[in-house]
């Protein structure tokens, strides 16, 4: 439940693929009612769950089924190098949408999901991932769950 209220603060958890691949069950979601009318109502946050972020420098991720991405209701931000995109890319361009943010960067949505998969130039480049963010997804708290793997 302590997990689960920081959730529900949070515009955002962010998180890796190393994360994804050790749990393979893992979503970052408000799981109580309580919870979810506090964080609509006191916080008056727009989505039900925070928003998921993860980073990958190699892409190695299932976007095709690990919950973090398939969960209705739940909105994913999938940041990568270059090296990452072109494996992502192997697997899922020809289902998605390019566009193009507020921050100048070029992103890519999947057509039938609510997942989000921005390249960046350097996958280092945390300042640049933020300003996204910020920006184009509003997000102002984050809650950091990736161990040492970010």
């Amino acid at each position: 439940r302590v997990l689960n209220f920081g959730w529900a603060c949070a515009d955002a958890v962010i998180s890796s693929g190393a994360v994804l691949r050790a749990e393979p069950e893992v979503v970052y979601r408000t799981q109580f009612e309580d919870l979810v009318a506090y964080r609509r109502t006191t916080l008056q946050r727009e989505r039900t769950h925070p928003l998921q972020v993860i980073f990958t420098m190699t892409g190695n991720v299932d976007v095709q089924s690990h919950p973090v991405f398939t969960t209705p209701g739940v909105e994913a931000v999938l940041f990568t190098g270059r090296a990452g995109w072109e494996t992502l890319a192997a697997r899922v361009y020809q289902s998605t949408i390019p566009m193009t943010l507020r921050a100048g960067q070029t992103a890519h949505r999947l057509r039938d999901r609510a997942v989000t998969i921005i390249p960046l130039d350097r996958i280092e480049d945390l300042s640049c991932a933020l300003r996204v963010l910020h920006c184009d997804f509003g997000i102002r708290y984050a809650e950091v769950d990736s161990g040492s793997t970010l």
